[in-house]
């Protein structure tokens, strides 16, 4: 056992008596207590989704954000507030614990509709983004969220709920963008085995082969681009309107169809559609080789190690075509939407023909080379 440390005393207790050194005590306390604000917590405030900073293209600026541009207000915390914070921690719930029916006002009628709307908001938000990669740790995901969070609730007394402050909504909230994210790098994948299943392929190594190189590099001496980024490959027009990036793509504008529909997403998705871009891309580097690299097994039934995942150079390449896109006209995106229509489940060109492409050089200049990726 640790015994009691005595009490330290100097030659200031000695010179005063224990009255005056009560009232010292006191009036320091009360001072204190002046200087102390009435609220003591640190919050996050809610901002509208538009007070984020971005290009006239919805690609969010690299520059440096102060905290007010942020959406964050910091106030100060006193020494009582944050030792009960301390001690409450330690019965929280732990993550993989938490679970759907944790969320708050899970019961009530129209929860799950409430809550599917919130994240249909929150990728759209993510979807505009310069590096989607990056969302979870973006400084507005909070006054995003809760900016979610009021307008789901907006005919309720939950309106204001502080969504950061519930553990819960703070698992669910980043586990959306990283499903997200994932959803979109299986779609990709998926998309090529589909391709690699048909009898023209299924049976040869050779033309599997073949096909993706088709896809991945140009074929003619000197020529940099990639052909499945555009329409038509032959020509390169239709630059990011590639058949397979839109099939992909179509997958992030269904999870946010009604952001459309109601007029609330007024960023270009230049996040969302690079993502897409960048999952086709991996899909086709994983099966150059004729076979799907992330399925691939060894003799002995292991996996064959190498980097497969959806992130890192990938999470690089996304950001080099959302780059690229900032030089993208409204006209183009406007293409780019009718491009992916015929690909969206309920979409009026759902059932008909493909979206027409314009004839003219629609590249707007831009120009992306084999060199600028794998």
């Amino acid at each position: 056992m640790h015994s009691t440390p005595p009490p330290v005393t100097g030659a200031f207790d000695d010179d005063e008596g224990a009255a005056a050194l009560a009232a010292a005590r006191a009036q320091k306390s009360l001072k204190q207590k002046r200087s102390q604000p009435r609220s003591v917590e640190a919050a996050v405030t809610a901002v509208p989704i538009a007070a984020a900073t971005t290009s006239k293209m919805g690609v969010t600026s690299t520059g440096k954000r102060t905290t007010a541009q942020m959406g964050l207000v910091i106030s100060h915390k006193d020494v009582d507030t944050a030792v009960e914070e301390h001690q409450g921690a330690s019965k929280k719930k732990p993550k993989a614990d938490i679970r759907k029916e944790d969320l708050p006002f899970f019961r009530e009628p129209g929860f799950n509709d409430r809550w599917d709307a919130i994240k249909a908001e929150l990728v759209g938000w993510a979807g505009t983004l310069s590096d989607p990669f990056s969302s979870n740790s973006h400084p507005d995901i909070w006054s995003v969220s809760q900016h979610a969070w009021d307008h789901a609730f907006r005919e309720t007394e939950h309106v204001g709920y502080a969504v950061h402050r519930d553990e819960a909504i703070m698992k669910f909230i980043p586990a959306t963008l990283d499903n997200w994210r994932s959803d979109i790098g299986k779609k990709a994948v998926k998309l090529i085995d589909d391709e690699m299943t048909k009898p023209s392929l299924s049976s040869s190594s050779s033309t599997r082969i073949a096909w993706v190189a088709e896809r991945r590099k140009a074929q003619s001496p000197g020529e940099k681009r990639k052909p499945f980024l555009y329409a038509d490959p032959s020509t390169f027009k239709g630059v990011f309107r590639g058949t397979l990036i839109m099939k992909v793509f179509a997958h992030h504008v269904q999870r946010v169809a009604k952001l459309y529909a109601n007029d609330r997403l007024t960023d270009a998705p230049a996040g969302g559609l690079a993502l897409s871009a960048a999952a086709v891309q991996r899909a086709l580097f994983l099966w150059k080789d004729g076979y799907n690299a992330k399925g691939a097994r060894t003799e002995d039934g292991g996996k064959v190690k190498g980097k497969h995942g959806f992130e890192g150079e990938w999470a690089d390449q996304a950001c080099k075509y959302t780059a690229k896109m900032d030089g993208m006209s409204s006209e183009k995106w406007d293409q780019v939407y009718a491009a992916v229509a015929p690909f969206v489940k309920g979409s009026s060109a759902s059932s008909g023909a493909h979206a027409e492409q314009s004839d003219d050089d629609d590249s707007d200049g831009i120009v992306i080379s084999s060199d600028e990726g794998i």
